[in-house]
């Protein structure tokens, strides 16, 4: 498997590493609630065609290691990520819900 990727006009090798914090740096990302997360994670960067290379979540913050192609934006990126894993998980988890944002 070469370590470059290929369209139809370009090879690319992009890759991004994303930190980001609850709010407020919480520590709310613990046991239950960080295993859901790195799932909702993974599922929702399926549906927006990335790959998770590496997952690290720690209680206060989240380490990603993304593959993406260029002409994917970033920011929508962050923002389907984040806002597909804060609505399911305050959705499940009922103590969530009572900080006025997650992310």
């Amino acid at each position: 498997m070469s370590k470059y990727n290929a369209s139809s006009h370009s090879t690319y090798n992009v890759a991004y590493h994303i930190v980001f914090s609850p709010k407020y740096r919480y520590n709310l990302l613990r046991y239950r609630v960080a295993e859901r997360l790195k799932t909702l994670l993974l599922q929702a960067a399926s549906h927006l065609g990335i790959v998770i290379q590496a997952m690290e979540v720690m209680p206060d913050h989240v380490h990603l290691f993304i593959i993406a192609r260029p002409a994917t934006s970033i920011p929508q990126v962050f923002r389907c990520l984040k806002g597909y894993s804060s609505y399911f998980m305050r959705k499940e988890f009922a103590y969530l819900r009572r900080y006025p944002s997650l992310w």
